[in-house]
């Protein structure tokens, strides 16, 4: 998409753009990329190793990304002791799913974090999109490890982001 004011014939593209188009390759390439020493909960974590601090500090949030998270986290805390005993069913699954995909649509249009941060914070949205999709369109055994991943996403988030109100899930 060209920016309106943009004269240059090169036709810069906006940086979300980029990241979007980029971030369908990290889609593919995510699961080769997962840690294979850490601890996992209940299956492999999809969030890529790639992820590292700021110089040591946590990535700064926007309000628009901390709001989102905090209702990813809620709905799937809501969520967890059904999906742990497995007691959810396909379509509460695929339910999960529609509000993961709606969360994830709001932070990818209205997110405004430094270019820095963004891109760290992709690792972690390329995690949800899977879960996503396992959650949308697999089998119960499927859709169950998309909650899993999208659980190991959202407990890798406050490792890597300041963000004060979000607190890893106890379960």
């Amino acid at each position: 998409i060209p920016r309106k004011d943009d004269s240059n014939p090169t036709r810069e593209y906006p940086m979300k753009t980029l990241s979007i188009v980029m971030l369908a390759g990290l889609l593919s390439a995510a699961p080769c990329l997962a840690e294979p020493d850490q601890h996992h909960h209940h299956g492999d974590d999809e969030v890529p190793s790639l992820l590292v601090l700021n110089q040591g500090a946590k990535w700064p949030v926007d309000e628009v990304l901390s709001a989102a998270m905090l209702r990813l986290r809620a709905g799937l805390v809501r969520n967890l002791d059904a999906i742990h005993h497995k007691r959810f069913s396909t379509p509460q699954y695929q339910q999960l799913a529609k509000k993961l995909q709606q969360e994830i649509n709001h932070i990818v249009a209205n997110c405004d974090l430094t270019p820095e941060a963004d891109a760290q914070f992709h690792l972690i949205l390329a995690a949800m999109l899977q879960s996503q999709q396992a959650m949308a369109t697999g089998d119960e055994a499927r859709q169950r490890q998309g909650a899993v991943h999208l659980f190991n996403a959202l407990q890798r988030y406050p490792e890597f982001f300041k963000d004060d109100v979000f607190l890893p899930i106890e379960h």
